[in-house]
C-alpha cells in the first residue's frame, strides 16, 4: 500500500505572494474596498515621506507654518437615540440628546468618522467635505444638558449641522484650526492652486465616493418615505 505523501505548509512569503497575485489578476482589489467601503484608520493615517523641495514648495504655496492638514482625534457626537425623530423631545423622559464618542480623522479634505481608532475600522456615516464646511465654536449650549459652551464646536454644511465637543478648550480650538485649514487646501487642490499626495489624493476620492453614496442614499429615503404619505393618504378616501 503506498504511503500517503504529506501536503508541504507553505512557508510565509509563499502565501505572501500567493496573495499578491490574487490581487492583481481579478481577486481581491484594495482599491476597490477603498473607494467602495472606505478607507481603514490605518489607510488615512499613512505617513507620506516627502523630499526636502516638496516640503519648501508646499510651504509656499499655502503661506502657513503649518503645511500638513491631517489630523485625528476622539471627539464626542451629539446625537439621539432614535436618530433624528425625537430630537424635539425634552431630556427628562430619556429621549434627549446623548454624547457619542467617535475617532475623527482629517484627510483629504474630508472629516471621516469612525466608531473607534481600532486600525481595520471603516468609516461611519457620510464623511463630511470641508470645502463647504463653516467651522464655528458654539456660544450657546442648552442648559439642561450640563454641557461647558466651551468645550463644543460646530461644523456645518448644506446639507447636515454637526454639534461636537472636546475634552479640553485647547482641543476645541486645535480642531477648529485644522478644520479651518484642511477646508482652506481643499479650495485651493480644487482650484489647482495647491498639490496633494498620493496618499490625500486617494482619500479624496473616497471621500467623494462615500459622500455621494450617502447623498443618494438619503434621497431614496426621503422618495421612499414621500411615497409611504401618498399611500396613506389615498387610504384615507
Amino acid at each position: 500500500m503506498a504511503a500517503v505523501r504529506q501536503r508541504k505548509k507553505p512557508s510565509e512569503e509563499e502565501v505572501a505572494g500567493l496573495l499578491k497575485v490574487m490581487s492583481t489578476s481579478g481577486g481581491h482589489d484594495e482599491n476597490e474596498d477603498y473607494l467602495s467601503v472606505g478607507p481603514t484608520v490605518s489607510q488615512l493615517l499613512e505617513r507620506v515621506e516627502e523630499s526636502k523641495d516638496e516640503q519648501q514648495q508646499q510651504q509656499q504655496q499655502q503661506n502657513s507654518p503649518t503645511i500638513d492638514p491631517t489630523f485625528s482625534g476622539n471627539l464626542f457626537k451629539k446625537g439621539y437615540r432614535f436618530g433624528n425623530l425625537l430630537a424635539c423631545c425634552p431630556s427628562c423622559c430619556g429621549c434627549g440628546p446623548v454624547w457619542k464618542k467617535r475617532f475623527f480623522i482629517i484627510r483629504g479634505g474630508y472629516l471621516f468618522r469612525f466608531t473607534s481608532n481600532n486600525r481595520t475600522a471603516r468609516p461611519k456615516g457620510t464623511p463630511v467635505p470641508l470645502s463647504d464646511a463653516i467651522v464655528n465654536v458654539v456660544d450657546v449650549a442648552d442648559e439642561s444638558e450640563n454641557e461647558n459652551p466651551a468645550l463644543l464646536l460646530s461644523v456645518s454644511t448644506l446639507r447636515k449641522e454637526y454639534i461636537l465637543r472636546a475634552e479640553t478648550v485647547e482641543k476645541r480650538n486645535q480642531w477648529i484650526q485644522k478644520l479651518n485649514l484642511a477646508k482652506h487646501i481643499s479650495i485651493k487642490v480644487s482650484l489647482g492652486h495647491a498639490k496633494q499626495s498620493s496618499v490625500d489624493r486617494r482619500a479624496r476620492k473616497a471621500g467623494e465616493r462615500l459622500f455621494n453614496d450617502g447623498i443618494r442614499r438619503e434621497r431614496q429615503a426621503m422618495d421612499h418615505e414621500t411615497e409611504m404619505r401618498n399611500l396613506g393618504g389615498m387610504g384615507g378616501y
